[in-house]
């Protein structure tokens, strides 16, 4: 399963998102695409886990405070 992190501040690491998830061991892999414009940074993160373990995950961190931004979280169905 993945979940999308949206809204991380400029200058985010794969370190730092995976102390977001508080360094969860069902975590597969993160991806960080970076931006100079918060709104576009944006996280993937590939979790060993069911659909309801990520969505549970997913609502956990969605609106969490993180260096000084609210992010937003979805579950993604798939890739494409």
């Amino acid at each position: 399963m993945f979940i999308q992190v949206r809204n991380l501040p400029c200058g985010t690491t794969i370190e730092d998102v995976y102390d977001l998830f508080c360094s969860m061991s069902i975590i597969d892999s993160i991806h960080v695409r970076d931006s100079n414009v918060p709104e576009h940074v944006v996280a993937w993160v590939a979790l060993h886990c069911s659909q309801t373990g990520a969505n549970a995950i997913s609502d956990m961190l969605d609106g969490r405070f993180f260096r000084g931004r609210h992010v937003s979280t979805y579950t993604a169905l798939f890739l494409h």
